[in-house]
């Protein structure tokens, strides 16, 4: 499937009939298509908003990095989704504030900005798919902020752990990665995970780990 066809089949869940055809046959014309390797990016901090990104397939890591160089992921766009981001800064006509770039091969609709204005005033379900995304991302960016201004690291560090897991409870991520993720250095993870394998709850490789005791770190998790 396209990635703007992919696009369309989201977006149809949000309009009370079928798409009209002249808003099809826009779309197809006028949407561009791009692919994006692992770790390139979509956006930079300061970039000008032209475009509503959405993304047909893979994902989007929309984060920022701190003057010393820590970074925070402050969420991520999935399949069918946009970037909360990228909208607020077509509608209030200001920069990106932040990252953006591809976690593993992530395909991409871009919506100029003059298209997006257009569908804004005249599609009652593009509105409400714009503002169904703006209200979910919204409340990640502040369940992050929340966690990171009041959680305890070693708390969200085991959550993060157990939410990440395969089913054969392993996490392929380097311990920078992980702390890039909760917005802490690399030394505070690194130590911490050292700390729980010496009592036994994970075991550690390079650039993984794998979980040995799912109730000792959901303990961990839930001391808040």
């Amino acid at each position: 499937m396209r990635p703007v066809d992919a696009f369309l089949q989201s977006l149809a869940a949000f309009a009370a009939a079928p798409l009209p055809a002249e808003f099809l046959a826009e779309a197809r014309a006028r949407l561009r298509e791009l692919s994006l390797d692992e770790g390139q990016f979509l956006a930079h901090e300061e970039d000008a908003c032209q475009y509503l990104p959405i993304v047909a397939s893979g994902s989007l890591r929309v984060y920022k990095i701190s003057e010393t160089g820590r970074e925070i992921t402050l969420y991520r766009v999935e399949p069918g989704e946009s970037c909360v981001l990228t909208a607020s800064c077509l509608l209030s006509d200001r920069r990106f504030p932040a990252l953006a770039s591809a976690d593993g091969r992530t395909d991409v609709v871009l919506t100029p900005a003059e298209l997006f204005f257009r569908w804004m005033s005249a599609h009652e379900f593009f509105r409400q798919y714009v503002y169904s995304i703006t209200s979910r991302r919204l409340a990640d960016v502040i369940a992050t902020l929340t966690e990171v201004a009041f959680g305890k690291i070693d708390a969200r560090i085991a959550e993060f752990l157990l939410r990440h897991a395969s089913d054969a409870d392993e996490i392929r991520r380097t311990h920078q990665e992980i702390a890039n993720e909760l917005g802490t250095a690399r030394e505070v993870v690194s130590r911490i995970l050292k700390d729980w394998e010496r009592e036994g709850l994970l075991a550690l490789g390079r650039g993984d780990l794998r979980i040995l005791n799912r109730d000792g770190l959901a303990k961990h998790a839930a001391n808040v």
